[in-house]
């Protein structure tokens, strides 16, 4: 775990601030350590009503990124990259792909226009 604090935040504070939130951050802790780790050549993704298997391979000196092929999910990564980076960034843009005609013909439909479609990670702001 890691703790940001502001730059020559006094020691007592930090120390004070982790006695005060001890019982949080050990829930936080315990909440989070069943959590998976990255990703791995192999795995299982689901997607929409099926599922694709993760495909990884080292980017070499080629471009960084993820494609679908078929019934897999191709991600290329750099030494060190982890896989999740990437997987995210395609689930995001795939999701777009599907929700921007959805959305532009429910709108046809209701007389109403699409503004811009943002896919978010809440987590950070929801918890």
């Amino acid at each position: 775990a890691r703790l940001t604090v502001p730059p020559r935040t006094p020691a007592r504070r930090i120390d004070a601030f982790l006695a005060e939130h001890a019982a949080w951050a050990q829930a936080q802790a315990a909440r989070h350590a069943d959590a998976p780790g990255d990703l791995r050549d192999g795995d299982r993704l689901a997607l929409l009503d099926g599922e694709l298997v993760l495909r990884v391979r080292a980017a070499g000196r080629g471009r960084a990124g993820a494609a679908r092929d078929g019934a897999a999910l191709v991600v290329a990564v750099r030494d060190g990259e982890p896989v999740a980076a990437r997987v995210e960034a395609w689930y995001r843009a795939e999701a777009a792909a599907v929700i921007a005609p959805r959305a532009e013909r429910e709108a046809a439909r209701l007389s109403a226009r699409v503004g811009r479609i943002v896919i978010r990670d809440t987590r950070s702001r929801w918890g």
